[in-house]
This record gives structure tokens, sequence and C-alpha cells, in this order.
């Protein structure tokens, strides 16, 4: 029982994770976006897009 405490703990951590990093991209995006012309960030976008 301890195991799945354990895993549930690192598969919430792992999560919590995954958030803030994809919080801090859509930051990033926005502040791009705020300070880059309109056919640099279609660029910018159409890169993310195809990754």
């Amino acid at each position: 029982m301890a195991d799945i405490d354990a895993r549930l703990a690192e598969d919430a951590a792992a999560s919590a994770e995954e958030e803030e990093a994809a919080d801090e991209a859509a930051e990033h995006a926005v502040s791009l976006a705020i300070s880059s012309p309109p056919f640099e960030m279609m660029k910018l976008l159409y890169a993310q897009t195809a990754e």
C-alpha cells in the first residue's frame, strides 16, 4: 500500500511540474506575442504546432 501511495505522490508531483512548465511556456508565448511583429508571431506559432 505504501508503494501505491508513493507512486501517487510521484505522479502528482510530476503533474504539478508539467503544469508549471506549461504555464511558463504560455507566459513566454504571451511575452513574445506582445513584443513580436504579427508575422514573426505567426512563424513562432507554426513552429510550435509542427513540433
